[in-house]
Order: C-alpha cells, then sequence, then structure tokens
C-alpha cells in the first residue's frame, strides 16, 4: 500500500513538472528588435503600473474637487435641566436648533444659525443670526485664478508628466541595456574566435614540438593567450546576462534574444537594421516631461503663495441677528480679525517664498544647461561612431579581399587550411567589430531622440 502511495505521488510530481516544462516551452518568447521590448515594457512594467495609478488618483481628487464647497449642516436639540426643583425636564426649557455653513472660493464663508423655543409662550419667536466672512485680500483681486481648484488641476499635471517620465527612464534603461548586450556578446564572439584559433595553434605546436622542431616555452605563451582569451570572453558572457536580466526586469516578464544563438556577425543584422524612424514613433514626446515637472513645481509654489496670503490676509466678518417680534429692529456686529495676519507677517513668508522661488528657477536653469550639455555628448559620440563604423567598413571589405586569395591559394596548395581559418577569423571579428560601433551609434542616436 505504502509503495503503491509513493509511486503515485513520484507519478504526479512527474507529471506536475512535466507540465510546467511544457508551459514554459509555449511561453517562451523570443525578441529580434528594440521595438518589442517597448511594447512589453508598456505593458508589464510594474513602474509605470504604480506611475499610472498615482496619475488616476490625482484625476480623481480633481473630479471630486466640488466636495470641499459642499455646505456643512448640524442639527441638535436640547432642554434645560433643574433635579432640585422638580426633579425632571422643564417643559418650558426644551428647543431645537440647527446651524448652516458654507465655504464659498477667495476665502468667503456664509454662516445661518438658527433656533426654535419648544414652549408655549415663545412658540412664535424663532432666533436667527447670519453672518459672513470674507478674506481683504482674495485671489481675484490678486489678478488669479482659483488656487484652490488650481492645485488640483497642477498635482494632476505633475502626475501625468511624472507617468511620462517613468516611461522615459525606462526607455532610455531599455537602450541601454539592449545595445550593450548587442556589444557584449559581439566581443565575447570575437575573444571566442580567438580562442579556437590559439587552440589550433597548440595542436600543431605539440607536432611540432614532438618532432623536435620547437620548443616547450612556445606552448606556454599560447596558454598565456588563451586564458586571456578565455578570461575576456567569459567577463562579456557574464555582461551580456547582466543586461539580459535587466532587461528581463524592465519588461516584468521571460524573453530570449535572437543574438544569443549568433555565431557570426550576421546574427545581428535583423536587430541592427531595425530603422530608427520606426523607434521615434515610441520615444518621442510632446515635450521633456522631466522639464515640465520643474515648471509644474515653480507654479505651485506661486500658486500655494496665493492662497497663503487669501488665508492669511485680514477677515472682516458681519454678522446680523434680527428681532422677529419687530422686524424693524435687530443687531449688526462687525468684527475684524488681524490673528492670521499677524501669524504672517512673525514667520516671514516673504522671504520664505522668495528663496522657493529662486530655488526652483534654478533648478530649471541648472537642467536646461545638463540637458544641453548632455545633447552635445550624444551628438558628438555619434559623429565619432559615424567615423569608426566608416573605418571598421575599410578593414572588412580588406580582409574579406584577402580572405577570398587566401581561398584560392589554399585550393592551389599555396598555404595550409589552417593559415586559411587564421584570415577566415580576421575577417569574421573586423566584421564584429562593425557590429559593435554599428551598436554604439544607434545606442547614441536613441537616447538622443529620447531626450528630446
Amino acid at each position: 500500500m505504502i509503495r503503491n502511495y509513493c509511486f503515485l505521488c513520484t507519478a504526479l510530481i512527474c507529471l506536475f513538472a512535466c507540465g510546467l516544462s511544457c508551459y514554459a516551452e509555449t511561453e517562451k518568447i523570443w525578441i529580434n528588435s528594440f521595438g518589442q521590448l517597448i511594447q512589453m515594457a508598456d505593458e508589464n512594467s510594474i513602474e509605470i503600473e504604480e506611475a499610472e495609478f498615482s496619475y488616476r488618483q490625482a484625476s480623481i481628487s480633481k473630479q471630486t474637487t466640488e466636495g470641499k464647497y459642499f455646505p456643512s449642516v448640524s442639527l441638535g436639540a436640547g432642554a434645560f435641566y433643574n433635579s432640585k426643583k422638580t426633579g425632571c425636564i422643564e417643559n418650558d426649557s426644551l428647543y431645537a436648533y440647527a446651524e448652516i455653513s458654507q465655504l464659498l472660493p477667495a476665502g468667503t464663508r456664509i454662516g445661518i444659525t438658527g433656533s426654535y423655543p419648544i414652549n408655549k409662550s415663545d412658540l412664535n419667536k424663532p432666533e436667527l443670526s447670519f453672518s459672513i466672512s470674507q478674506s481683504l485680500l482674495p485671489f481675484w483681486i490678486q489678478g488669479k485664478s482659483d488656487p484652490q481648484r488650481m492645485s488640483l488641476q497642477q498635482k494632476q499635471e505633475y502626475y501625468f508628466y511624472q507617468l511620462l517620465l517613468t516611461k522615459k527612464n525606462m526607455r532610455d534603461t531599455l537602450i541601454q541595456n539592449f545595445y550593450q548586450a548587442i556589444i557584449y556578446k559581439a566581443k565575447a564572439l570575437c575573444y571566442q574566435k580567438l580562442c579556437k584559433i590559439e587552440q589550433k595553434k597548440k595542436q600543431l605546436l605539440m607536432k611540432l614540438i614532438q618532432s623536435g622542431a620547437a620548443s616547450s616555452s612556445e606552448i606556454l605563451e599560447i596558454d598565456n593567450s588563451m586564458w586571456n582569451y578565455e578570461q575576456s570572453q567569459f567577463e562579456y558572457e557574464i555582461s551580456f546576462q547582466q543586461s539580459l536580466q535587466s532587461l528581463r526586469d524592465i519588461c516584468g516578464c521571460d524573453f530570449y534574444l535572437e543574438i544569443e544563438s549568433a555565431e557570426r556577425a550576421k546574427g545581428f543584422d535583423f536587430v541592427l537594421s531595425e530603422a530608427v524612424t520606426k523607434i521615434q514613433e515610441k520615444l518621442v514626446q510632446e515635450s521633456d516631461p522631466y522639464e515640465r515637472s520643474l515648471h509644474i513645481k515653480l507654479e505651485q509654489i506661486k500658486n500655494d503663495r496665493i492662497l497663503q496670503k487669501q488665508n492669511e490676509a485680514l477677515q472682516l466678518e458681519v454678522s446680523v441677528v434680527p428681532d422677529f417680534s419687530d422686524l424693524s429692529m435687530g443687531t449688526l456686529n462687525l468684527a475684524l480679525d488681524f490673528s492670521s495676519f499677524i501669524k504672517e507677517k512673525s514667520t516671514k513668508r516673504n522671504q520664505i517664498y522668495e528663496t522657493e522661488i529662486m530655488i526652483a528657477e534654478n533648478s530649471i536653469q541648472s537642467y536646461m544647461k545638463q540637458k544641453e550639455y548632455i545633447k552635445q555628448q550624444y551628438e558628438k559620440f555619434i559623429h565619432l561612431f559615424e567615423n569608426q563604423i566608416e573605418e571598421a567598413e575599410i578593414v572588412c571589405s580588406e580582409t574579406n579581399e584577402l580572405l577570398k586569395d587566401f581561398k584560392k591559394q589554399q585550393q592551389t596548395g599555396a598555404i595550409s587550411s589552417f593559415d586559411y581559418e587564421i584570415n577566415l577569423v580576421q575577417y569574421e571579428t573586423a566584421q564584429l567589430n562593425l557590429v559593435v560601433v554599428e551598436a554604439y551609434r544607434k545606442m547614441y542616436e536613441l537616447l538622443l531622440i529620447n531626450m528630446q
């Protein structure tokens, strides 16, 4: 019984493992273009999802701004209780009351307070009072729009540009890691081919040593060269895998690059032939999101200052209490509140405001200078690698002609197959070096486009 149970468990585990492997096989994704990576990152990136959530929250806050101006209503009832006289609530002391307060833009608040005595003698004598308070420096006197509404609008715009900035930074990282992966893989292939040549040299040298035509000291030189080539190949393979893993983390899913199986420079052709203009459609934004975010911060400081001036100015309050027994009579009260005004003066708000404005403007200027410098550097690198591409193409053409000549000599027996293989590796490494400089040029082209 126990054996059958163990066998069943083992069978289930095997089936589950097979199912997982089949699922992994069906879910295997191969990437051979940068445009595919952008699409995957837009759909799966956690950072983009978080930025979109913050933007949606800001949009909802803006839509519900009218709730700030809903009136506040308070209702109640009460009575006078005298335990020494009657031991219960007196009938003549029952009353009901209501308070309604309405906040309006521009630092205005209106209120109505009423009480209604519930007794026989004063049944028809309700008590009402009307009040209005107004800031003496509302936003319309300052020549500005409603700062409350502007604040919510600026918050929504800020998170919108933060979303665009998240996408821009994500694409910067994609560009760098994608083309660095191409560069690392191409360089690893170069050292792999050089290592194979050294192995063949060693095999030939071993034969010469056996015949007494060479010394064993030359073996040490070849071993040293092989070790250096293998070490360089290993380092570039690690760098390639690190770049690949970074791309997977950004895109939020597992995939494989077509260049992983590349053995020759031709394996990189499709990736590097992808049109820059086609990728440009996915990179270009209406404006630089970081620059726009800095300007919004500056606008928020100015807007907050308008609101501070409005709320901390002198407050004028007018209240009216009519007499319903004689409507020609009543009470009129005027009050001027200095408390917020004194607080505003004592805290030196103007100095703080001027400092914040200066910092925000300096941040914009500093960023624009930095942006211009980086742009010039990218243009410089693009020009540099364009020159290197021309030189690499010349080397490829020359090594190709030499390879054709060596092929004819090999067919006639003038040179050995080993000499031909050496020239073949030289031609292949020249092609891979061309792949490297083309990848660098394209990387800086796309980084330049993405920063516009």
